[in-house]
């Protein structure tokens, strides 16, 4: 979207945040009463998220010793190289928010699987300990909200409330929101989806 068809295309972010969101609510809820609730959940999605992001990684760090002419103190390979600790451990979007973009974007898109795992290692917990979960994330969607746009006004500049995980996962709470009002329809789970999805870009 960002690169070829729109103007602000960072919406698709916000889409697939929301897409992720919905997806894995789903899933927990339908296997929360299971005995491996956890660990089958942390297992599925190290399986799914690992293998090839650490695969790129690696070709980058390593191949990259090849691939760039110029490696000394002040360029960007040296500068990702000694930087490698925040995007082994998913935290590249904390980087970002401390000492801003690179002048590259070798690596930059990662910040939002970032996002995604921190959100996958908390959300199982709030699944299966909280009771009201509709009303708490409603709750927290108008916080993050609120939050967002205290970031906007009060810093100067927009890695922080772009790339910190408390201003961004309002979207996929809002996922998780309308997968459970999905299970509370008869209407099929796809039709929710897009609906909703739809909707939320829209406004």
């Amino acid at each position: 979207f960002f690169h070829v068809l729109l103007p602000d295309g960072t919406f698709g972010v916000d889409l697939f945040f929301v897409l992720s969101g919905f997806l894995i609510t789903n899933k927990l809820l339908e296997s929360v009463k299971n005995a491996n609730y956890f660990r089958n959940f942390y297992i599925r999605r190290c399986l799914r998220i690992f293998p090839l992001y650490y695969v790129v990684l690696l070709i980058f760090y390593f191949g990259g010793i090849f691939m760039f002419s110029e490696q000394g103190s002040n360029t960007i390979f040296y500068y990702l190289y000694n930087k490698k600790i925040w995007f082994l451990t998913f935290t590249q979007n904390l980087l970002f928010i401390n000492e801003g973009m690179p002048k590259m974007p070798y690596l930059t898109h990662l910040w939002s699987i970032a996002i995604e795992t921190q959100f996958y290692f908390i959300w199982p917990f709030f699944i299966l300990l909280i009771k009201n979960k509709i009303q708490w994330i409603c709750v927290l969607i108008v916080s993050i909200l609120a939050l967002r746009f205290y970031f906007y006004w009060n810093t100067p500049s927009k890695e922080v409330y772009y790339f910190h995980t408390l201003t961004r996962v309002d979207s996929m709470l809002i996922g998780s929101l309308l997968s459970m009002f999905s299970k509370k329809n008869k209407m099929p789970k796809k039709f929710w989806l897009y609906f909703y999805s739809f909707m939320f870009l829209f406004i």
